[in-house]
């Protein structure tokens, strides 16, 4: 627990802008081929689900651990090999179709918080993988006319810019 508290620490020293807010996002994989159809599950390796969230935002639903809340963004689908080329565009439209970007999921903090680390563009050897997306609040400005506090204004501007960033590149 306590080298969980220093890295925290260090995150905030390092991606903290001069208002002392944080400035990272984290990009969560989380390998949901169990939950897909046979039809599509026999034809694939691994289908991941690719979620965003800010780590300094914690949640209490109606449990007693914290969550965080986990936006997703979409899935991805690694095929069998011997799959045609039709095979692989009609899955992939199947996924993305199914992906609006409005799903949002309430894990616990320590379930993610202990996954593996991994880095843009590797996939978890395990069920999860996280890895930190750095440099998104740069151009954040606060509304000074928002009923939102600053870390709320934050939080939406890092989940917008990372769903943009990540439309744009293959994470």
């Amino acid at each position: 627990m306590e080298r969980l508290g220093y890295v925290r620490e260090h995150k905030r020293e390092r991606y903290t802008d001069r208002k002392g807010l944080i400035m990272n996002v984290h990009i969560v994989k989380i390998d949901e081929t169990s939950l897909w159809s046979s039809d599509i599950t026999k034809k694939a390796k691994r289908i991941y689900g690719v979620y965003v969230f800010n780590p300094e935002k914690r949640v209490h639903s109606s449990y007693v651990n914290p969550s965080y809340e986990l936006y997703e963004l979409s899935s991805q689908f690694f095929p069998k090999e011997g799959i045609t080329e039709e095979e692989n565009e009609r899955f992939q439209d199947i996924l993305d179709s199914s992906n609006l970007g409005s799903g949002v999921i309430y894990p616990y903090c320590h379930i993610i918080d202990n996954a593996e680390k991994i880095k843009e563009g590797e996939l978890p050897n395990g069920k999860i993988g996280v890895y930190i997306l750095e440099g998104l609040g740069e151009g954040f400005e606060k509304d000074p006319d928002s009923d939102k506090s600053d870390f709320e204004q934050l939080n939406d501007y890092l989940i917008e810019e990372s769903i943009e960033y990540c439309n744009m590149n293959f994470v």
